[in-house]
């Protein structure tokens, strides 16, 4: 702590210091790259596992490069008109010019006759270059010229992706603010000072932009897929550590100021006492972090990277340049209560007496807590990771509400299934293996890849997934074989996809009963 104490010794140190910190920032900032990533987050499975291994083998598959768009039209839960269904007909043909399987466009009428549904193939180049661009594409061929009271809305592959990617679009911002709000709230109650709160919140707010850019160099330079929700836990963690460091900081260098009148020798004391505080708690934090490297998830690695940057990043600003600032700022910084030689807190606070009552009865307070939290705990009992299809968004956007709609109207085109891969010749014993599976519903072989020994299919689902995988399983527009696409589908079943993102594609296909 010797050094980190000298930077504040004297004046021209802690002034030194301070210009010197904003100087090397300002450079950093102008030198690094700004690049952000508003993408929502990917699997990042690894390549070990047999997911990311079928995917990669459906690459070589005629027409994967595929995926989808499903228009609903609904009259609010009444039944289509003769009109309506006249108008759905003429916007699939419309919505055909968009497509890259234009005679498989066509519209399909729910039982009931209070739905109707059309699936689009699409490219999938185009699309993941723009989904918003494709989104709306569908959107405003589906709803152009419609009877009064007739909505249309877009679900499927392409449909939760754009509405995901808009749900993550500006969330940094938001989330950021927030942060800064409760943050600055927490301060001023803590201080008590209208003025002391502002200069430790721009502090963190530095760490926390500094981090941004390195964050991101990193990812540039390491290829690591820092996505919007990373950005967005890296800023609430280092707010969060960074304020906790600033209170350790400001607490010891307020008692001192009341037996020191030399605010800059009371400031190399406080960092000399609170120093390795900060530090300890700040290295326990950034190992922690750092054994999400050893994680499978792409995701989760670059999640602990970030991270630990971030919390590094915190602790240098609060062991450098929130010493530096507070002493240069000088006593007045704590108005109105400001701490003069000599002076003695009015009151003994709350928390001062929470900290006697722990100290005469340690054993008990600690037996006391654990049981609490084992309490507490019995909240994860049954515990399930991961959201289905419809929970990764709140609220209702556009495709949540065309996806309960299909489920009610066309029941049959929403269950799960998995993706399997098996040589050509062993198709039929694949399936009859699949088949006797338990909680297996059906299995259906497809045509063997002219030059290579999986098979392709799709089944019929019977109901809809909690738990989507990270890629579209959409069947509209496969080709089985080269320079050949699959007839138009018969049914809504056949052309629903089973999830958020990725492509049309599959092989045997089992459809589960749960």
């Amino acid at each position: 702590m010797t050094a980190l104490a000298f930077l504040v010794r004297r004046p021209r140190n802690a002034w030194s210091t301070l210009l010197l910190s904003l100087l090397a920032v300002g450079v950093l900032f102008a030198l690094l790259p700004k690049t952000a990533s508003d993408a929502s987050p990917q699997a990042g499975l690894p390549d070990s596992s047999q997911a990311a291994q079928v995917s990669a083998l459906l690459e070589r598959f005629p027409g994967a490069e595929s995926t989808a768009g499903l228009l609903v039209w609904t009259r609010d839960g009444a039944e289509l008109t003769d009109a309506d269904r006249a108008a759905v007909a003429t916007r699939a043909a419309d919505l055909a010019e968009l497509s890259s399987v234009p005679q498989a466009v066509r519209p399909v009428f729910s039982d009931d006759g209070k739905a109707a549904l059309v699936a689009v193939p699409l490219e999938a180049a185009p699309v993941e270059d723009d989904v918003d661009a494709a989104a709306t594409q569908l959107r405003d061929a589906a709803s152009a010229d419609l009877p009064d009271g007739l909505t249309a809305r877009l679900t499927g592959p392409v449909g939760f992706q754009a509405d995901i990617r808009n749900a993550f679009a500006g969330a940094d911002l938001r989330l950021l603010l927030v942060t800064v709000a409760v943050v600055a709230f927490l301060l001023i109650v803590t201080y008590r000072s209208p003025v002391l709160w502002i200069v430790p919140l721009v502090v963190v707010g530095m760490a926390d932009g500094l981090s941004r850019f390195v964050v991101t160099g990193l990812a540039d330079a390491f290829d690591i897929p820092v996505d919007a929700s990373i950005s967005g836990i890296l800023s609430v963690l280092v707010f969060g550590a960074g304020t906790n460091y600033a209170l350790l900081l400001v607490a010891r260098y307020r008692e001192e100021l009341r037996t020191t009148a030399d605010r800059y020798a009371a400031m190399t004391t406080a960092v000399r006492s609170a120093g390795p505080a900060i530090i300890a708690s700040g290295s326990t934090v950034t190992l922690s972090l750092l054994t999400l490297l050893l994680a499978e998830l792409a995701g989760n690695r670059a999640l602990g990277l970030a991270c630990a940057v971030g919390i590094v990043l915190a602790m240098a600003f609060a062991l450098i340049v929130l010493p530096a600032a507070l002493a240069v700022c000088g006593r007045g910084i704590f108005w109105p209560f400001v701490p003069r030689p000599g002076a003695v807190a009015s009151r003994r606070s709350v928390w001062s007496r929470v900290g006697e009552g722990v100290a005469r009865r340690p054993v008990v307070v600690a037996i006391v807590s654990v049981l609490g939290i084992a309490v507490l705990a019995l909240g994860l009992a049954g515990y399930r990771v991961g959201l289905s299809q419809t929970d990764q968004l709140i609220g209702s956007p556009e495709s949540v509400t065309a996806e309960q709609v299909l489920e009610d109207s066309f029941p049959a085109s929403g269950a799960p299934f998995v993706v399997l891969l098996a040589p050509a010749a062993s198709a039929d014993d694949a399936v009859v293996v699949a088949q006797a599976t338990s909680g297996v519903e059906s299995a259906t072989p497809g045509r063997a890849r002219s030059a290579g020994p999986a098979s392709m299919s799709c089944s019929t689902p019977r109901r809809r997934a909690s738990r989507p995988s990270t890629r579209s399983r959409a069947c509209a527009g496969r080709s089985p074989t080269p320079g050949r696409r699959s007839p138009a589908p018969s049914s809504a079943g056949a052309m629903r996809p089973h999830s958020t993102l990725g492509r049309a594609r599959s092989t045997t296909c089992c459809s589960s009963r749960r």
